[in-house]
């Protein structure tokens, strides 16, 4: 999740700080996989050189919170260019689109613990530099259009119509999620805020002639999907997927493997009660953002497999590349949280469930770091409590007003100087709130098991309260695009018997200022809907959100907001917003309709601007 930091809008973006964005064929299978690392490094000099592209996520749907089954979504191309600040457009001479003969869907819930799809096999790229890609899905419904080499979106691709969900329907969408809520499975789009834009992907840097190259995107859930209340439909949510990818060379990249006492986990069907259950293991690195904020932030997160107790994480790059070892966190409900200092990751292993003929596949003979000879103790707790009650939205501490963001449940173990990310909620971007699942977010009363890494050696776990106390937790306000967390000293900290808190400020980036944003409203048919919002993306994700109730009663026809802009000196390239619109009524059950509006709203170069956007 973290890595190089990108410039976008002629400043550090706060969100990409964190975090460095990092022939079709099936998905790949182990023996597939094993024989495409073999072919790593490869190099005659001569040619172009060769990029072969896959997707991995994690952690596993199907452990986390919210109760997700599947995630899928359809890849239609890609895009690349060698200028650094030009906007993408599939006209635009500068940029190259490749689109897949046939689109390909992908259930994300299916690759964790190292296991990847491959997306594009042996792109011939000439030798250089690649400061922008895109990777281009296909619209979730045919109201969005999807601009891959100026073609509008079809009705539901090929490859998620061949594809059933779990109740044994055929999809709805080209990009879905499949969910549960208090025990009943249901289905909802999941919205790609800019599928004319695709989703941003880190550079390609120093392509060397007749080079085979590796790479893979990484899609972190936790940090990627966002959840929000949909009352009109019957499960109740809705769904957005911040439109970032993270880029790990393979052949720079390593694993770190794990066990836990698996006798002390819940099992699969079995009851939730005496063990462990929604256990997460983490790979967490130290950042310095733009305010000097330090914090450990995840870079890898991958769900604990609860029959065996294993985990891998990988892809993760290795401590070489990024200047120093690995935090591994280990947490779930019902366990006192595990913490191992300073891990390496050996540049060229591989997760250890890659395997090929009984051996273990590698990119250059290392293997996977394994944390320990044996199985890590775990120890149970019952003082669990849920999570804490958010008095205030993230809009009325934000500087420009923006309900879209994180909260960061951190805590910094005896010996550290900085804390460790331990849970992270995306905020409901249109309420600025904890999203409703939320309630059950497990947070543990009791003090960290901590322990320093030791090559072939068991750990010796010390249970220590944490700076906070024994069960208690600093609450950062990760903020939006433009902002940096929230100071630790400012941050809120909370417990069981103090769970109530106000999110503090996070802070803006002052080389940003922000202008006006006036939106002239009209509406086509007043009867076809009476609820929706008017979203605001750029190339990070959601900047701001407008209710349009009172829009679509007739009491307004215009909106003014606040967003983050550049200035006549400075250009800021990345302040060209793209809206969509999500329009339902209230009086129906069904899921909101997605429309995109045709014009982007172009603030690079500062200023108060109007735009107009028609509500069919």
């Amino acid at each position: 999740m973290l890595g190089t930091s990108v410039r976008v809008n002629g400043v550090i973006r706060a969100r990409l700080l964190r975090r460095a964005i990092r022939t079709v064929i099936r998905t790949t299978t182990i023996y597939g996989l094993f024989l495409l690392l073999q072919a790593c490094g490869g190099s005659n000099n001569t040619g172009p050189a060769l990029v072969n592209l896959s997707i991995s996520a994690g952690p596993s749907a199907k452990s986390t919170l919210a109760g997700y089954q599947h995630i899928w979504v359809t890849v239609k191309g890609l895009a690349y260019t060698t200028v650094g600040s030009e906007p993408y457009s599939p006209t635009d001479p500068n940029w190259t689109v490749i689109t897949l003969p046939n689109a390909l869907t992908v259930d994300l819930a299916n690759l964790d613990q190292g296991a990847m799809q491959v997306l594009f096999s042996n792109l011939n790229l000439g030798a250089g530099n690649y400061p922008q890609m895109r990777l281009l899905l296909a619209a979730t419904n045919t109201n969005q259009t999807q601009e891959i080499s100026g073609s509008t979106a079809p009705l539901l691709e090929n490859s998620a119509q061949t594809l059933l969900d779990s109740n044994g329907q055929a999809l709805q969408w080209n990009n879905q999620v499949e969910y549960l809520n208090q025990g009943k499975i249901y289905e909802a789009p999941l919205e790609v805020p800019l599928p004319q834009m695709g989703m941003l992907v880190a550079s390609l840097q120093s392509l060397g002639n007749g080079v085979t190259y590796w790479y893979d995107l990484d899609l972190d859930l936790d940090h990627a999907l966002i959840s929000f209340s949909q009352p009109n439909t019957t499960g109740g949510y809705g769904f957005a997927l911040t439109p970032q990818l993270y880029l790990h060379n393979l052949q720079l990249s390593g694993a770190i493997h794990g066990q836990l006492d698996a006798s002390k986990l819940c099992q699969p069907g079995a009851v939730t009660t005496s063990c462990a259950s929604q256990v997460e293991a983490m790979a967490e690195i130290m950042r310095i953002d733009a305010n000097l904020n330090v914090t450990y932030t995840v870079e890898r997160a991958t769900a604990v497999n609860p029959v065996d107790g294993t985990f891998d994480l990988y892809p993760l790059d290795s401590s070489a590349i990024n200047g120093q070892n690995y935090q591994v966190v280990v947490t779930g409900k019902g366990m006192q949280t595990i913490v191992i200092n300073n891990v390496p990751v050996n540049e060229g292993s591989t997760s250890a469930t890659t395997y090929y003929g009984g051996t273990q596949g590698t990119l250059s003979g290392n293997i996977p770091v394994d944390l320990s000879p044996s199985v890590l103790p775990v120890t149970l707790t019952t003082s669990s409590y849920f999570a804490p009650q958010q008095t205030a939205s993230v809009a009325s501490v934000s500087p420009y007003g923006s309900n879209a963001g994180a909260l960061i449940f951190a805590q910094m173990p005896v010996g550290y100087a900085n804390p460790l990310e331990i849970r992270w909620v995306n905020t409901d971007p249109f309420t600025g709130l904890l999203p409703p699942w939320a309630s059950s977010l497990p947070l543990n009363s009791e003090p960290i098991n901590q322990a320093n890494y030791a090559y072939g050696a068991v750990p010796v776990l010390t249970a220590a309260a944490p700076i906070e106390g024994a069960g208690s937790y600093s609450v950062l306000n990760n903020g939006a695009v433009y902002e940096t967390p929230s100071t630790l000293s400012a941050s809120p900290i909370i417990s069981a018997s103090k769970p109530s808190f106000s999110p503090a400020t996070p802070l803006s980036l002052t080389t940003t200022p922000t202008a006006k944003l006036t939106i002239n409203f009209t509406v086509t048919n007043k009867q076809a809907f009476d609820r929706g919002q008017l979203v605001l993306t750029d190339l990070a994700g959601i900047v701001q959100t407008v209710d349009l109730t009172n829009v679509l009663s007739g009491s307004i026809t215009q909106e003014q907001i606040s967003v983050p802009t550049g200035t006549s000196a400075v250009q800021a390239p990345g302040a060209l917003y793209y809206p969509y619109l999500r329009l339902w009524h209230s009086t129906s059950s069904a899921v909101p309709t997605l429309e995109a509006v045709s014009n982007t709203v172009d603030m690079r170069y500062g200023g108060a601007q109007t735009a107009t956007v028609n509500i069919p």
